[in-house]
């Protein structure tokens, strides 16, 4: 069932795969049933994405059926209660943690951003405004050796592409104690059917 404050729309995707080569399954989430080619096996892991046994290859074509989560954003972030609610939920440290080569300098950042937000869903909107201020650019220099990627991002470059802005949003959400895992994807259109080409821009 979907969360509090998420309504569901069905969609039918039919994806023929042009040049990648990969073993998860392209399909808007939440995939409820998959047709692939012969002789390939779907398995969902525990956060839902969908393994194929046997792997996806140029050529290769599947269906897959989803109901596309779609929230209401006033009534989710009701829903995600105040701060209160959340420091009793026992969600254990798999959406907490946070790897050691984070400095300091992004919890402080962090809570000086959230500082009098009145719930956690205002404290990830204000996060998610100033990420938005960043410019987005693919041509980013790799990270410098022993450099942590977020604080590199935050603070050196000031600019990149969707990994940067997610990888930042999970750990400066979880320096707050707001749970968040990672996730990347590409978004699918709900205005009415159509033939989309997904290619490797962002």
């Amino acid at each position: 069932a979907p969360p509090a404050g998420v309504v569901t729309v069905p969609a039918v995707q039919t994806i023929r795969m042009r040049a990648l080569v990969t073993d998860v399954l392209h399909a808007a989430y939440a995939v409820q049933l998959v047709d692939l080619p012969r002789g390939r096996a779907a398995a969902y892991d525990a956060d839902g994405t969908v393994h194929v046994r046997g792997g996806l290859h140029p050529g290769d074509t599947y269906t897959a059926v989803s109901q596309l989560h779609v929230p209401d954003v006033e009534r989710l972030g009701e829903e995600m209660g105040s701060w209160e609610a959340l420091a009793q939920v026992d969600i254990g440290q798999r959406y907490l943690s946070l790897p050691p080569s984070v400095p300091e300098r992004v919890g402080q950042l962090t809570r000086e951003l959230v500082a009098g937000a009145e719930t956690p869903y205002a404290a990830a909107r204000r996060i998610e405004a100033y990420l938005r201020d960043y410019p987005y650019r693919t041509d980013t220099p790799f990270t410098p050796p022993g450099r942590d990627f977020v604080d590199y991002f935050l603070f050196d470059l000031r600019a990149g592409y969707c990994v940067y802005f997610a990888s930042a949003m999970v750990v400066m959400l979880r320096t707050v104690g707001i749970p968040a895992r990672m996730v990347q994807g590409f978004i699918l259109p709900i205005d009415g059917p159509g033939d989309y080409t997904v290619t490797d821009a962002h």
